[in-house]
């Protein structure tokens, strides 16, 4: 494929599909993805002390990284605030 022909073509954030024109470490990211993301590495920061204080596996810590972020962005796509709400 041609680099005009992919420069053509809409960019999608790989998490909810959205069309978007922010890129954050090489990867396409809606709006709400991108600020989601900020939100989980804060998270991260807590959970991973959380972890290590408590001996917490890795195996345990990975799968409840996976499951924030999903819930992060599935509920802030679904469910937006009631300050940005419409109608």
């Amino acid at each position: 494929m041609s680099d005009q022909a992919t420069a053509s073509r809409p960019k999608r954030c790989p998490f909810c599909r959205m069309s978007t024109t922010i890129r954050f470490a090489r990867v396409w990211l809606c709006l709400t993805c991108h600020d989601q993301l900020y939100d989980f590495f804060r998270a991260s920061v807590v959970q991973g002390i959380v972890a290590f204080a408590f001996g917490l596996g890795l195996l345990f810590f990975l799968v409840e990284e996976v499951l924030l972020f999903a819930a992060l962005v599935f509920i802030k796509h679904r469910f937006p605030p009631p300050w940005e709400r419409h109608g």
